[in-house]
């Protein structure tokens, strides 16, 4: 995939996130409460990306980050879960 690699930045103090979904960039808040998530209002920019597969990548990025409910940490990956069901990964990096 061409483009940027789909990422989102938690701001803890704002309770907002943000990132790439590889073809377009979003914001949104979020809450947390012990290991329940939950983001919303989740906005974008509108480029349409024909020219690979970053549309597609977008649907199932948004889709996951707005489906979560749970979420757990381990070393530093993020993963998202709806219920048990796996939603997506996120490997940490510095800033």
């Amino acid at each position: 995939m061409k483009g940027t690699t789909p990422f989102i930045a938690f701001d803890s103090a704002k309770s907002s996130a943000g990132g790439n979904t590889g073809c377009n960039v979003f914001g949104g808040s979020y809450e947390v409460s012990g290991s329940t998530v939950r983001i919303f209002d989740t906005i974008s920019t509108m480029r349409a990306c024909i020219e690979d597969d970053r549309m597609a990548v977008e649907r199932l990025f948004l889709d996951a980050l707005q489906n979560a409910n749970r979420f757990e940490i381990s070393g530093n990956k993020l993963f998202l879960y709806r219920g048990n069901k796996l939603l997506i990964k996120f490997n940490g990096a510095a800033k």
